[in-house]
């Protein structure tokens, strides 16, 4: 399934083409566990590790780039939180809280926040793994098939109805 903060580590990683980065634009969200979004231009990550409403927000100067197709990524080796851009390590500064509420897996927006992502999106990425900023870099640009270990989750976004996004991997239709 999907992996939790809390019991697993993970890495989420897709291209975006934003053409909006103004305001909050979530873009792989899972409230109450994960957010990976662009807050103000800049890419952002929020975190709930230990299945609480314990919160760490994360926000870089890594900007993301209107009408451009960038790279994304973000780790979590139940310890340390990683985020890159293009296959560069962003650093980030980090605050803590609590913020209640959970959502299932979303992609473009928060069922609770709204938030919607303006653009496109290709080739979102789920792992039950932490990848190293090595295997991010070596595989970006590779079109992958779904079987490589560590996969939950494979979307190419390439179906031809234009309506379906088919799961390459395991998440299929059980996004809780």
């Amino acid at each position: 399934g999907i992996p939790n903060p809390a019991t697993s580590n993970f890495t989420i990683e897709t291209w975006v083409y934003s053409t909006n980065t103004g305001g909050v634009r979530s873009i792989i969200r899972r409230t109450g566990f994960y957010n990976l979004y662009i807050n103000g231009g800049n890419l952002s990550a929020e975190l709930w590790p230990s299945g609480t409403t314990a919160w760490n927000v994360y926000n870089t100067t890594a900007a993301i780039p209107v009408n451009q197709w960038t790279h994304i990524a973000m780790t979590w080796d139940g310890v340390t939180l990683m985020l890159y851009v293009n296959g560069t390590s962003a650093p980030y500064s980090s605050g803590a809280g609590t913020v209640g509420g959970t959502e299932n897996f979303n992609i473009g927006s928060s069922t609770i926040y709204g938030q919607p992502f303006v653009g496109n999106m290709d080739e979102v990425r789920i792992w039950n793994t932490a990848r190293t900023k090595l295997e991010i870099q070596n595989n970006m640009n590779l079109p992958l098939v779904g079987n490589e270990a560590g996969f939950v989750g494979l979307l190419h976004f390439d179906d031809a109805s234009g309506t379906i996004a088919a799961d390459s991997a395991a998440i299929g239709g059980n996004n809780s």
